[in-house]
């Protein structure tokens, strides 16, 4: 599978997440926002953060979401699932984010890290699933292909995703709260 395909395909499964996520009853998103922040709670993790702090803990969690990209392509539809779910989570937190705003606050809370950080993650879905693709055909005997190679492309296309990610780790931890004009990061909204 050509890279620009896969691309394509695990873009068109965020944009369909992003369409269901605008069906989510806003009660349900309610009730996992509440899980999520009694969760968090119960952790005695200390939500008011430094920025600082906040853009390596954004960083971190993206790049863990990118790792579990990759593994879940050992099952070849798993990147596209994951790609649909966080597109779902996306516009549902849009959603809650324009009910307790306005729906202009929520967008700059969302597009201006977003822009960055969306690609990448969509990139290392499609490395992923032309990786899994290939080692399936080459462990069936249908290719002959140099997994080497194939796995120094996934790491390069993971470097790239993780500088992408930083990017966008610093724009939604200094940026955003600037552009969006919202105090988000001092507590649970």
């Amino acid at each position: 599978m050509r890279y620009w395909k896969a691309f394509s395909i695990m873009a068109l499964g965020f944009l369909l997440g992003l369409i269901a996520g605008l069906l989510i009853p806003p009660s349900l998103t309610q009730l996992i926002l509440d899980y999520m922040r009694d969760v968090l709670r119960r952790s005695g993790l200390n939500i008011s953060l430094s920025p600082l702090l906040l853009m390596m803990l954004i960083f971190t969690n993206n790049l863990r979401v990118s790792l579990l990209i990759i593994v879940s392509g050992i099952l070849i539809a798993g990147p596209l699932i994951i790609l649909f779910i966080n597109g779902a989570v996306v516009s549902a937190a849009y959603l809650y984010a324009s009910s307790k705003t306005s729906p202009i606050t929520a967008f700059l809370a969302i597009f201006p890290h977003g822009v960055v950080e969306i690609p990448a993650i969509i990139n290392i879905a499609a490395a992923s699933t032309i990786f899994w693709l290939n080692l399936w055909r080459k462990i069936m005997n249908k290719a002959d292909i140099d997994i080497s190679g194939e796995v120094i492309t996934l790491l390069k296309q993971l470097a790239l995703t993780a500088a992408l990610l930083f990017v966008a780790a610093i724009i939604e931890a200094f940026v955003t709260p600037v552009i969006a004009n919202i105090p988000i990061y001092n507590g649970l909204p």
